[in-house]
């Protein structure tokens, strides 16, 4: 009944840990520890977890725990170079790697580890006889029963990579349920084939299995806690939940690994831009370009310079963008805006014909040409467009609000309040939308509801002052006034 008890709460804190529930799954491994100290399975997950958070020391600790009481699990020591690793103690890392291959001569992952712990520190000669010998540095001194071992393992790995891209070949073709059960098939093959578990969780990702990559994810990277593309990989995944930290701290950590992953400094500006750090998304937006200029790095750097109302500096990455990808539809617009917000009105509209001689169906082009068409005036041309972008995308709210401004404009106010509350009902947070309704039902004297839709002006981006900075008084709540002066400015 004890073991039972105790396969039961490892099953549930592992089912927290895949989910990435890690505190959760670290409650119940303590506790388990808490009744017995020598409990190997929890300590060892606790060390991976403390690995992952990331607290070094301490999942260090954790795993000299375990290999004291089991010393012949050979992903212990595996684990436990990867923490020295991360501290930079490449020689007790090397250590690590190699008594894990001394338990487990045919360990693929910890030969790995260990070559790139023996190229760090320019071991060449180690190195090549580390290649020679198929990857351990001890094989002259190994069995024959090791040696058949390793010989069966090696055949066993060739079979998957094989396995592996056929399921490439699945993926590719858009068969993506034959690539996951391919890839499935491997794992059992195989388990902890790098490569394949990170298809699989591209796989699942891209067929909307969220939650069952993300524990593929975690799983393979506590197997191969050096590969830099799942960590990036499971970052993408998180982001795309809203968890928008975790992720930013999986970017970070692919960066750590490999300083040359330009999607990962890419994805972390991305979040970063989100969270209102334009300088510092800039500047990784820089690095990714540095690597690797390719156009979207350009637009996207482009974009976070518009949104600093930094002009020039956003026109130069769009062109930069448009130059590498000619029909780059997306930075075309874009770069329309700013001449628009330059007064280059002509040349903005020049930039939107363009972006619709590319794509003719593109509502936002539409809907951004009538409002440089409007602002020379033009409500003809303006209304024009706003009406073809709506009849080409029925709930673009903007294009409603512009094209009540533009009949407002004709003093066709009605109609504008028509399409101000068509704007509305698809979008309700514009505070510019409910302020020009209000504007048109306080000319027809609908005072009551005009008044309520005014309000919304202390909500603009842009804020009027408020009473309190022009008069020192709250502003009037709507209660009666009886016994009490109200201010007008």
């Amino acid at each position: 009944m004890i073991q039972q008890a105790d396969n039961n709460r490892l099953k549930e804190a592992l089912s927290h840990y895949k989910a990435g529930r890690l505190d959760k799954a670290r409650a119940v491994y303590l506790a388990m520890l808490k009744q017995q100290p020598h409990q190997v399975e929890a300590m060892q997950m606790l060390g991976i977890i403390a690995y992952q958070t990331p607290e070094y020391d301490r999942a260090i600790n954790y795993f000299q725990q375990v290999i004291s009481i089991k010393p012949d699990w050979p992903e212990t020591y595996n684990n436990l170079g990867a923490s020295f690793w991360e501290q930079g103690k490449i020689e007790q890392a090397i250590a690590a790697y190699k008594q894990a291959i001394a338990v487990k001569p045919d360990y693929h992952d910890a030969y790995n580890n260990l070559v790139v712990a023996l190229e760090k520190q320019g071991k060449r000669l180690e190195l090549r006889e580390t290649h020679q010998r198929g990857g351990s540095p001890h094989q002259s001194g190994a069995t024959p029963e090791k040696l058949a071992a390793m010989r069966r393992q090696e055949k066993r790995y060739r079979e998957a990579s094989a396995h592996y891209q056929q399921a490439i070949s699945w993926y590719q073709k858009g068969e993506k349920d034959k690539a996951i059960a391919l890839c499935h098939q491997v794992l059992l093959a195989h388990p902890g084939h790098s490569e394949t578990m990170n298809l699989l969780g591209v796989c699942l990702q891209n067929t909307g299995k969220l939650a069952e990559a993300v524990s593929v994810y975690r799983e393979a990277i506590a197997l191969n806690p050096q590969d830099m593309s799942l960590h990036n990989n499971l970052g993408v995944i998180l982001c795309s939940l809203g968890h928008k930290e975790q992720a930013l701290a999986c970017y970070e950590k692919a960066i750590s690994i490999d300083n040359g992953c330009a999607d990962a400094y890419y994805n972390a500006a991305k979040i970063m831009e989100e969270q209102n750090r334009r300088e510092e998304a800039i500047s990784y937006y820089e690095k990714a370009i540095a690597i690797k200029p390719e156009a979207k790095f350009y637009n996207q750097l482009g974009k976070c310079y518009l949104r600093c109302e930094k002009l020039a500096e956003a026109a130069r990455q769009y062109e930069q963008a448009i130059a590498l990808k000619p029909n780059y539809l997306d930075a075309i617009c874009d770069l329309g805006v700013i001449l628009q917000k330059q007064g280059k009105i002509a040349e903005a509209i020049g930039q939107y014909r363009q972006a619709l001689a590319i794509k003719p169906d593109d509502p936002e082009a539409y809907n951004r040409m009538g409002t440089a068409w409007q602002e020379q005036c033009k409500f003809a041309e303006a209304i024009a467009c706003y009406q073809k972008a709506i009849a080409l995308k029925p709930d673009l709210a903007s294009a409603y609000s512009n094209l009540g401004v533009a009949v407002q404009e004709q003093l066709k106010i009605q109609e504008a309040i028509d399409h101000f509350r068509h704007a509305i009902a698809l979008k309700p947070d514009q505070a510019e939308t409910h302020l020009n309704l209000g504007m048109c039902l306080l000319s027809l004297q609908d005072f009551q509801q005009g008044f309520v839709e005014y309000e919304w002006r202390w909500r603009l981006k842009a804020q009027p002052p408020t009473p309190e900075q022009i008069l020192g008084k709250p502003p009037w709540d709507g209660s009666p006034l009886a016994g009490k002066t109200i201010l007008l400015n």
